[in-house]
């Protein structure tokens, strides 16, 4: 970071160098996440995680951060910046604004949602707004840069580049058309089906809801019509009020006219886990049967004979890598070398827990000391792990081709975890293992591609 501090000075200033560091170390984050021409509408979640949403919304954010430390800049120093900063940043997020839009949009026909139709066109003004910035940059400087940007990029199918630049499928509905099961349809975060009606993403094939006794005290709103076909509800628990343990509650979801087709009123159900953890406890807490936890968020960390984890900043995909320095350091052992350590609380009793730790990629470099982790919950006897497995000299192992293209290795272990406080420790074994995140599965993780976001600390 301090180079990139030198070199944005350097180029564009002192006033704006730390919000240009910031700025493009975060694009380096961003876009290393899943090489572009990888991108398709299916790589991040459009149904868990609000991942889609939340991959956008960082885009564009860095947009706007970049944005305006362009207009602080002189005429003469725009163009640079324009060229080296600001074009690669709306240029990422144009990109995965065509795809992921276009992946929103294909579930959302698949919830036969009125809205599909505006999100397709989304996608193809994004799709012109991709050929207008390629025209912008080309005409700077009275066209020195010309044909520069040339390449196709969008639409690729194999290595080498679509001939043309070629938008992914689209989905429409037939707008002129009610529904079979009325006008209003109810989905619920974290599903792809909608109610009532049939769909194969839905529990059953039929809109049938068991209906749980009222919960008190009862509570109703109405919507009116705004001239906006969905509608986003947020829900809130009051828990002074919420009955101890887990509870489902049943929301019923009508229409004034009460057209549902010849299906049942939608309902959508509400888990409701009014749970505690000690008043002495500090860590992370479960919820929805995991516990995800960002690698450089440790309860303590300890050093070892002049070895010690350093914090590698937007490194990774989620927010930073920690690694041990200095990088000569010999190899270490567990569970005596330098830890990072993790206090959970688990509300959910798994007799093995799934626990995946996201490492950055690397090989093997050295023939004796291959990159190893050790893990252990508690007081259990560490896991010694090699996730790179040894290979023939000159050929590669089979999970760096994934690896390379998801910007990351993971690797799983089993441990007992029951309800109640935990630790997680974790050991570096070679200073060439670098920790992006941490995932504890009780049975709740659900599919994504950057795995669930971090779970709440207290």
């Amino acid at each position: 970071m301090a180079w990139l501090n030198l070199w944005a000075a350097r180029e564009f200033g002192e006033d704006v160098a730390e919000a240009t560091t910031n700025v493009m170390s975060t694009y380096g984050m961003l876009a290393a996440r899943c090489k572009y021409e990888l991108l398709d509408p299916t790589i991040y979640s459009s149904v868990n995680y609000n991942e889609s949403a939340r991959v956008l919304a960082e885009w564009q954010s860095l947009v706007n951060n970049a944005q305006a430390v362009y207009v602080q800049l002189d005429t003469a120093t725009q163009t640079a910046f324009f060229e080296l900063v600001l074009h690669p940043c709306m240029a990422g997020h144009i990109v995965h604004e065509i795809h992921l839009t276009a992946g929103m949009q294909n579930t959302y026909a698949y919830e036969w949602r009125q809205s599909a139709n505006k999100l397709a066109q989304d996608v193809l003004e994004f799709f012109g707004e991709d050929a207008a910035l390629t025209k912008r940059y080309h005409s700077l400087l009275n066209g020195k840069w010309n044909h520069i940007l040339d390449q196709t990029h969008i639409g690729y199918n194999w290595w080498q580049q679509p001939m043309r630049n070629v938008l992914p499928s689209l989905w429409y509905i037939q707008p002129s058309e009610i529904s079979l099961c009325g006008p209003l349809g109810v989905t619920a975060e974290g599903t792809n089906g909608s109610a009532p009606g049939d769909s194969i993403y839905n529990p059953v094939n039929s809109d049938s809801t068991q209906i749980m006794p009222p919960i008190d005290p009862p509570s109703s709103g109405t919507l009116h019509a705004n001239g906006v076909s969905d509608q986003r509800i947020l829900f809130s628990v009051d828990w002074s009020a919420a009955p101890a343990g887990s509870t489902v509650v049943n929301i019923n979801v009508t229409n004034s006219n009460d057209n549902y087709g010849s299906f049942d009123m939608p309902v959508a159900q509400l888990p409701v886990n009014h749970t505690s953890v000690p008043d002495t406890f500090s860590g992370f807490v479960e919820s929805d049967a995991h516990i995800s936890i960002e690698a450089e968020h440790t309860t303590s960390n300890t050093s070892s004979a002049g070895v010690a984890y350093g914090i590698i900043p937007a490194y990774g995909r989620t927010l930073s890598g920690v690694t041990l320095f200095p990088v000569t350091a010999p190899s270490q052992s567990a569970p005596d070398g330098p830890k990072l350590s993790y206090a959970f609380y688990a509300f959910t009793p798994a007799p093995l827990a799934n626990i995946t730790v996201y490492m950055g990629t690397s090989l093997n470099t050295i023939p004796d000391r291959p990159l190893r982790y050790a893990i252990a919950i508690d007081d259990e006897t560490p896991q010694v792990i090699q996730p790179v497995p040894d290979y023939t000299l000159g050929a590669l192992p089979e999970m760096w081709y994934t690896g390379v293209a998801n910007s990351v290795f993971t690797n799983t272990t089993s441990h007992k975890v029951g309800k109640g406080e935990h630790r997680l420790d974790l050991w570096a074994l070679e200073p060439g293992v670098v920790f992006q995140k941490v995932v504890v599965d009780l049975g709740g993780v659900r599919e994504s591609y950057l795995g669930p976001p971090e779970s709440m600390r207290v």
